[in-house]
């Protein structure tokens, strides 16, 4: 067995994940965000999981949503993300929770979900003691879940698909009806391709064999906060959870103890404990953790409601096309979606929250950006340079015999060239700088865009009082889904309960 990566820590940044291990930091807006990420024991594995963080209005203006609109903005976000995936092949999972300790001390949790990374609510009371340790989606899209298992190998709503065993793990194939009618794998060249679970982004040919794009959601409230309470919400991906045979209720009472054990921690280091914890129990596969502590706000002596965040994990297989295409697109149709439903547009988030970090591949170029004066500065630095070096040289080699005129003359020449060159660059790369900064010092600020319209055109009435445009509002997913709630604790008191969603009124999709 190789030996087992220590993450690096860093503070106060962005990283992208791509390559090496990372734990870092980031505070938006009071909430304070601790992401630790590793590609596992398994080394020769590259990382294909991304992630957002979010604690600005968009966020917060989801909280303020009735449990119904929040399913239906989230189920809308996911079909649109799918349908820019068009037919990508590769694939990934997907775990966004949304946080907030409301007014009256009430913690709210909202995942949306699809495939295997889970979302956990940890509370701790002032002394560092566990209060609670709540898997929020416990029941995971693999194919040996009887609800999922029965859609797929009976077509309910779905694309009839084909699942086998391989190594003792149940898994979906890629299938095709034989001259009986009987579904077989399908070979290309001389491969077939599964995947050992029900839903998620992309995998276009799975899709087609029973695979399920459309979230599941889950609400959970408790109630009974304390002012003094640490109330945290975290989220990982399957690689976290592989020791304990992917079963989030026990991997959140472990996730329980390891908090109350570090329970001076910040998030940073929590996440890092999280991930730690993993790799000591020989995890292979890649591991990310994200740690919010959900503000607990007081006015006096009451509680009121505190800043909202959100946490997503992409956990990308077959590559981390799907997972990048997520990272960089979520946030933007979920903002759009939610304005929908609220007919208003949201104050500007932080541009950190969604750019493509600079060093990316698919980092965009600066406004004005150029390369002329750097390409036009070598040239000519190098021409004269060049001009320079070959007088000096010669008159060189005619004072040194050894040497030579001619000898001297090139030898000046392509070494007065080279420097000149790479002045010439440095000159015309200052210029390129100056340039950009004046551009950007002239340019006039953002225009806020107008609100749409929620006058013209016919509108109908949402639950909740939300009444969106037909043109804005986000339309229904016609295949049917199901919404899990559910409830488990550690060492729950009776006052927690877990929030149901009322139905009434809305045409709910189950899968």
């Amino acid at each position: 067995m190789e030996a087992r990566r220590k993450p690096k820590l860093r503070h106060l940044g962005w990283f992208d994940g791509r390559k090496g291990d990372h734990t870092l930091l980031r505070e938006i807006n009071q909430v304070k965000v601790g992401i630790c990420e590793v590609n596992g024991n398994a080394s020769s594995r590259d990382q294909e999981d991304t992630y957002i963080t979010d604690a600005s209005e968009i966020s917060k203006a989801f909280m303020e949503l009735s449990p119904e609109q929040r399913k239906l903005v989230v189920e809308k976000t996911f079909a649109d993300l799918q349908e820019g995936l068009g037919e990508e092949q590769q694939g990934s999972c997907a775990c966004i929770a949304t946080g907030q300790v409301k007014e009256g001390g009430k913690a709210v949790v909202s995942t949306s979900y699809v495939g295997d990374s889970v979302a956990f609510l940890i509370i701790l009371d002032a002394n560092g003691r566990l209060k609670r340790a709540i898997a929020c989606n416990p029941v995971l899209h693999y194919p040996d879940n009887a609800g999922e298992k029965k859609a797929i190998t009976e077509g309910n709503k779905r694309k009839k698909g084909l699942v086998l065993e391989k190594d003792g793990i149940p898994r979906l194939y890629e299938s095709a009806p034989d001259s009986n009618g009987n579904l077989q794998p399908v070979l290309r060249n001389g491969r077939c391709r599964s995947l050992a679970m029900t839903r998620a982004f992309g995998d276009f040919n799975l899709a087609l064999c029973g695979l399920s794009h459309i979230p599941e959601t889950t609400e959970i409230t408790i109630e009974g906060i304390d002012s003094t309470d640490r109330v945290f919400m975290v989220v990982t991906c399957d690689g976290a959870m592989e020791h304990c045979q992917n079963d989030p209720n026990t991997f959140a009472n472990e996730l329980g103890q390891l908090f109350q054990k570090h329970h001076t921690s910040s998030p940073e280091l929590l996440a890092e404990k999280i991930v730690d914890h993993g790799l000591a129990k020989d995890s292979m596969d890649n591991i990310t953790a994200m740690v919010t502590e959900l503000v607990v706000s007081k006015q006096e002596a009451a509680i009121i409601d505190g800043p909202a965040a959100s946490l997503a994990v992409f956990d990308g297989h077959g590559g981390a096309r799907a997972s990048n295409f997520l990272k960089q697109n979520y946030l933007k149709r979920f903002r759009t979606n939610i304005e929908s439903f609220l007919g208003m547009v949201l104050q500007q988030a932080e541009p950190e929250l969604t750019s493509v970090p600079a060093h990316s591949e698919t980092a965009a170029k600066p406004s004005g950006y150029s390369m002329w004066p750097r390409v036009a500065g070598g040239i000519l630095g190098g021409a004269g340079g060049a001009v320079g070096g070959m007088f000096l040289g010669g008159m060189i080699g005619s004072i040194v015999p050894v040497i030579g005129t001619t000898i001297g003359a090139i030898a000046g020449a392509v070494i007065g060239g080279l420097v000149g060159g790479v002045a010439g660059a440095g000159i015309g790369y200052g210029i390129e700088r100056f340039a950009r900064r004046k551009q950007s010092d002239n340019k006039p600020p953002p225009s806020k865009p107008a609100a749409p319209s929620i006058m013209g055109g016919s509108t109908r009435k949402i639950p909740g009082g939300v009444t969106p445009t037909t043109q804005e509002k986000p339309e229904m997913i016609t295949e049917e889904s199901k919404t899990i709630v559910s409830q488990n604790t550690v060492d729950a008191p009776a006052q927690s309960k877990v929030y149901v969603p009322q139905t009434s009124g809305l045409s709910f999709n189950h899968d």
